[in-house]
């Protein structure tokens, strides 16, 4: 046997999901006096119901007499404690008879049987009997065929002052079921019982209260439909005093009422107090017109600045290479050399020897000597017209230096250059011409210009690129570049259409950042100022002038103008340390005091407050300045 432990306000339909969510096949329902699952018998029908359609055993665990008897009728075992067997557990049944009573033709159930001995023994005494009080009750009438309970009746409520205790106690019981139930009251009363007529002296005929006829709470109708019943409304009766509340519970909420309205009012004075010395935040603003200047101002800047008056300097390095194509312009003529003799004369007297390779030049070609040759003397020889000098001469062999046609002569006068010598070139043949491109020198020297300045670009590109997003001061034609290497892939002369240059250099600038010369800037300013003035818009109006750079030792000399306006400085501190508690006008005067010529205007949050005092907590109070 599993126990399942019921609240006393578990509604019948959380009992019901219990016992499906238990995988037991016998629950225990341990339920405590009072509880709402024993304040109506649909409650427990239900409960058997569902316990039936799981396949379940159940038994109910409780002390409470009313919950005992009701579950007796619905069939459902009852015990009082866990450790009780439903064999002992000793049933709750009159001594005298197991049966309900019939009045009326109506069946009472045993636990108002009380009230009929009390009404037999009053009989029996001669005491005049008291009205018979009818009790709330649900009485359920057996069909003919399988002996289910149809639908419940109401019975008449007899007034408070005739109910027994026990009739208190069902009440007590059916409250919680009913408290939400609409009561309907219907317009005809009930006839009183036909024997009232026939009561004798000493009986007191008993004039039956309207049926007031109530509806089950919400969550029993719906858990009986579910079910596959219907619950009338007139299943469970209820006193119609009982839905006016007691002189007790009428004391009990004015009581309430009045400690809520003291509680507000303490809360009110509360807000109040501690609004006056939190509330209202306060901005002061104070009005300064300040003085227009301008200075021109000569810096100079360093590499390692020995004071702030001193701008730093910055020396920013690219190292970058480049190509380029020499395109050919000369020509060479590559054909045949011509080759042949030549006669070298003497006048004079002495032997000169003219040594390979001697040039002998004629008609603007040049030849040289393939051999030494020793031209012999002049000598004097007579004749019919008197005597004559006669030259020595010498033939040696001679190719023209450069090839072409132009080398083939035939008894062409010559000269032999750096001698007292004549020649005459007697033949020279095959020569033959044939031009091709030749990379002069000229080329080269114009291929090394074009690379320093493709060098010198890229390396700015470079710099720049180091001072993106940077605001700095610089003089580009101050920068320096050195060429590292230069080479082309043919030297000169040489028989092409083209070749191609290379070259490295370093490229160097000297810049001064644009922040750190304004604090310098700030600084001299404020020196000529003095430092009780306060300096607006000195750096947004500084105009650089000419900027020299001297890259070798990274120094530089620059001048600049900066303009703005000053004012005396404003002691906003001090100011808010003395506000805390004075009056608008006391604080207005003293600010006034402190700042000459300024203007004050107090704004408050929130700006309906009537006091006009300054918040006594600083972190409250706010002081700005504002420069017009």
């Amino acid at each position: 046997m599993t126990p399942i432990y019921i609240e006393v306000s578990d509604e019948i339909t959380t009992v019901i999901e219990r016992m499906k969510n238990s995988t037991a096949a016998s629950l225990a329902l341990v339920i405590p006096k009072g509880a709402i699952l024993l304040q109506s018998i649909v409650n427990l029908k239900l409960a058997k119901k569902a316990a039936a359609d799981a396949g379940k055993e159940l038994i109910l665990v409780t002390t409470d007499k009313i919950g005992r008897n009701l579950a007796s009728q619905v069939g459902l075992p009852v015990i009082s404690r866990l450790d009780e067997s439903v064999e002992t557990a000793a049933p709750e049944e009159p001594e005298n008879d197991n049966e309900p009573h019939i009045i009326d033709g109506v069946k009472i159930h045993r636990y108002y049987e009380e009230a009929e001995q009390e009404k037999a023994a009053d009989e029996e005494s001669g005491a005049e009997p008291q009205p018979e009080p009818i009790i709330p009750r649900e009485i359920f009438q057996e069909d003919a065929e399988g002996g289910e309970a149809t639908e419940p009746q109401s019975m008449p409520i007899l007034p408070e002052e005739n109910k027994a205790e026990s009739q208190e106690e069902l009440i007590t019981d059916t409250e919680a079921e009913t408290a939400d139930a609409p009561i309907i009251i219907p317009e005809t009363p009930v006839e009183p019982a036909a024997d009232a007529t026939d009561a004798t002296e000493n009986e007191t005929a008993i004039t039956p209260l309207p049926v007031v006829e109530m509806v089950p709470p919400k969550s029993v109708r719906e858990a009986e439909e579910k079910a596959g019943n219907h619950i009338s409304r007139s299943a469970i009766p209820a006193d119609p005093a009982e839905t006016e509340p007691s002189p007790v519970e009428k004391a009990r909420k004015k009581r309430w009422i009045l400690s809520l309205v003291y509680l507000i009012v303490i809360c009110l004075i509360a807000s109040a107090a501690v609004s006056a010395f939190y509330l209202p935040k306060t901005t002061v603003t104070i009005g300064v017109k300040p003085d227009s200047w301008k200075s021109d101002l000569t810096l100079q800047a360093k590499s390692a600045p020995a004071n702030s008056q001193t701008v730093p300097t910055e020396l920013l390095t690219a190292s970058v290479q480049a190509s380029a194509p020499i395109k050919a312009t000369g020509t060479k003529d590559i054909g045949n050399q011509a080759h042949g003799t030549a006669q070298v004369s003497n006048i004079y007297t002495s032997t000169p020897t003219l040594p390979a390779g001697s040039l002998i030049v004629a008609n603007g070609i040049y030849f040289t000597t393939d051999a030494a040759v020793t031209v012999p003397g002049s000598t004097v020889q007579p004749s019919n017209n008197g005597p004559s000098i006669v030259p020595g001469t010498a033939t040696v062999a001679i190719t023209a230096q450069q090839a072409g046609t132009n080398g083939n002569l035939s008894n062409a006068p010559a000269s032999v250059p750096q001698t007292n010598l004549s020649a005459t070139v007697v033949s020279t043949t095959g020569g033959s011409s044939k031009q091709v491109a030749v990379i002069t020198q000229t080329d080269i020297a114009n291929a090394k210009l074009a690379i320093i300045k493709q060098l010198k670009d890229s390396g700015s590109a470079n710099l720049s690129a180091q001072l993106k997003n940077r605001s700095v001061l610089m003089n580009t034609t101050s920068d320096q570049f050195l060429l590292d290497s230069f080479t082309t892939d043919l030297p000169a002369d040489s028989q092409a259409d083209s070749t191609t240059a290379h070259g490295k250099g370093t490229l160097k600038r000297l810049v001064v950042d644009q922040a750190k010369a304004d604090t310098v800037i700030n600084a001299q300013v404020a020196s000529q100022h003095g430092s009780d003035k306060d300096h607006i818009y000195v750096t947004d109006k500084i105009s650089i002038g000419q900027f020299n750079a001297n890259t070798a030792d990274q120094s530089a000399n620059f001048t600049a103008t900066a303009s703005g306006r000053v004012s005396q400085t404003i002691p906003v501190d001090s100011i808010r340390s003395q506000l805390p508690g004075k009056s608008e006008a006391e604080g207005v005067n003293l600010i006034q005091l402190i700042v000459k010529n300024a203007t004050v205007t107090v704004a408050r949050t929130p700006s309906w407050w009537p006091l006009k005092n300054f918040p006594y907590f600083p972190k409250y109070l706010k002081v700005q300045v504002q420069y017009e």
